[in-house]
């Protein structure tokens, strides 16, 4: 048992503040600490690694009995789950020997929650949960594998979520529009290394305990693949600020990628940065890969080194402020690439990114401003299908916000405009929203407002 301890330390340690990979780092730190920070081994407890016995009750005493700043671990082999796995105390790390090699079952007869990570009315502080996989055979209830509310300091890392519920060639987490990882509140926390395979893989809702919903959270390198439903799911009435997706972020299958239609919020949110992202196999063609609608204002979204795939519709902005997209790529030869409007969206750009030729755009109440660099004098925005050709700014002035003399304009139809590895400028409406749009290795400032 001795030696146990010791490679259960081990494991432990690697969870809280290192790479998977580093599982071999010294566990002097345990064996030296205070019996709070102890580690305890759910078999310890009556756990049962061979999956015949309902080990919930067993796993739920060592979770107890451990309370804050402890540790528990969860030895390689697959433990049957028959109901709700709860810690409400600060501090908790719960750990496994990897995932697959140790396997949590949730077997359900109803409607349930494996992890749930609440405090109740209070913040959960600085625990984790690492190296397991969620697994579930069930495909008639709604589940929910981890259910992460107001927390602070929390790290979900190194999680396999999935089952045998096959949908295509993958193995899912459904049901019923089952939930991979919820997250309700509130600051400061990192998901990390998951592989999540769920009709929802990830869902951010409304904190139950305060208008704070998702502050500062970082996800980092996320193999997410949905079934019939988004990938990633923001509820309406959320807050949100400073959110990150970066590393290598896959979405797989699924409607939408990212999804937020938000009707009732009254604050701002600000700076969302997704960047590292792939979407593919989306299963909607009448669906988008990012699809924002606030219904306040979200300040600053930054999409980066993205490439969105051609089986649904690309991007579909209302309520934005300030957003940038940069070397991501839209590869439908058919579909709506972008979609905003002048009187909905300010300081839009386009920074070295690819629209396949074919696909279309709806950019509504727009009108050229001036370009940036400077043109030959009456030599046409280098768009090959539709253009708005303008005079340029004389070569030595300032640059500066005014109107320039038109010298041709092409009407667009009343059906979204071909694309042709460039955004189109429409030209029509009232506004008053400055824009800048990067197109063809060039940039163009346009703004809403009547024809020039």
């Amino acid at each position: 048992m001795e030696s146990l301890r010791c490679l259960v330390a081990t494991l432990l340690i690697a969870s809280l503040g290192t790479a998977p990979e580093s599982f071999a780092a010294s566990y002097e730190h345990l064996q030296t600490s205070s019996r709070a920070n102890r580690v305890y081994d759910v078999t310890d407890y009556g756990a049962d690694a061979t999956g015949v016995a309902d080990s919930a009750r067993a796993i739920q005493a060592a979770i107890d009995a451990a309370g804050s700043n402890a540790y528990i671990y969860i030895p390689a082999g697959i433990y049957r789950v028959s109901s709700t796995l709860t810690v409400s105390s600060d501090r908790v790390h719960i750990a496994g020997a990897g995932p697959h090699a140790t396997q949590l079952l949730f077997d359900v007869t109803e409607n349930d929650t494996l992890f749930l990570l609440s405090a109740g009315s209070h913040i959960i502080y600085q625990g984790s949960l690492s190296n397991l996989a969620l697994w579930s055979n069930d495909s008639t209830h709604t589940k929910l594998a981890i259910d992460l509310q107001d927390s602070s300091g929390y790290r979900i890392e190194n999680i396999v979520i999935g089952g045998n519920v096959v949908h295509g060639r993958s193995f899912y987490w459904s049901g019923a529009d089952s939930i991979g990882l919820r997250i309700k509140g509130r600051e400061f926390g990192m998901v990390k290394y998951l592989y999540n395979y769920a009709d929802k893989p990830i869902v951010i809702a409304d904190n139950p305990n305060s208008s704070i919903d998702i502050d500062h959270f970082h996800f980092q390198d996320l193999y997410l693949s949905a079934h019939d439903a988004p990938t990633i799911t923001i509820e309406d009435g959320v807050n949100l600020s400073n959110v990150t997706f970066d590393g290598a972020n896959p979405w797989v299958g699924g409607t939408y990628g990212l999804y937020w239609s938000d009707t009732t919020s009254k604050q701002v949110s600000n700076n969302l940065l997704i960047k590292g992202l792939r979407t593919e196999q989306g299963t909607s063609a009448t669906a988008y890969s990012i699809y924002i609608k606030h219904n306040s204002t979200l300040q600053n979204l930054h999409v980066e080194d993205s490439l969105l795939d051609g089986n649904r519709r690309g991007v579909y902005l209302r309520k934005v402020q300030n957003a940038i997209f940069e070397t991501t790529q839209y590869t439908s030869t058919t579909l709506e690439a972008f979609n905003a409007t002048a009187d909905t969206i300010s300081s839009l750009t386009f920074l070295n990114c690819f629209w396949q030729v074919g696909s279309t755009a709806r950019l509504d109440n727009y009108s050229l401003y001036d370009s940036l660099p400077n043109y030959e004098e009456k030599k046409p925005i280098p768009n090959t299908a539709y253009y708005v050709a303008m005079q340029a700014i004389s070569s030595g002035d300032p640059m500066q916000r005014r109107r320039l003399p038109i010298i041709e304009t092409r009407s667009l139809p009343d059906a979204s405009p071909s694309m042709d590895g460039t955004v189109i400028i429409e030209d029509a409406g009232p506004g008053n929203r400055n824009m800048i749009i990067y197109a063809g290795g060039q940039r163009f400032r346009i703004k809403g407002g009547t024809p020039f």
